[in-house]
């Protein structure tokens, strides 16, 4: 597990934007890292969807580059998981 500092998207309202948002943060974090072997969870099923199959949504710029960020590494699995199993980003995400 690795922590990254709290970031606050101040113009973001929509929860499938602030999911991809977070997913692209936390690789760019993992690309700063001599690690090459990731995995990301994320609590927002229809972005981890859209990252494996692609998106038009209004956020597929977002999900465009996650995609290509995540060639650079050896292997980068974006999985879902529930908020409720995910206790410390849910835990932060009130924090902030």
């Amino acid at each position: 597990i690795i922590w990254a500092p709290a970031m606050v998207f101040s113009n973001v309202h929509d929860p499938a934007t602030f999911g991809a948002l977070a997913v692209h943060e936390a690789l760019a974090l993992a690309l700063d890292l001599p690690q090459r072997q990731i995995v990301i969870a994320c609590d927002c099923k229809p972005v981890v969807e859209e990252i494996k199959m692609g998106s038009k949504g209004s956020y597929s710029a977002i999900i465009q580059e996650v995609q290509v960020r995540t060639r650079e590494l050896i292997s980068c699995d974006v999985i879902f998981e529930r908020r409720s199993l995910n206790f410390e980003a849910h835990s932060l995400a009130k924090v902030v």
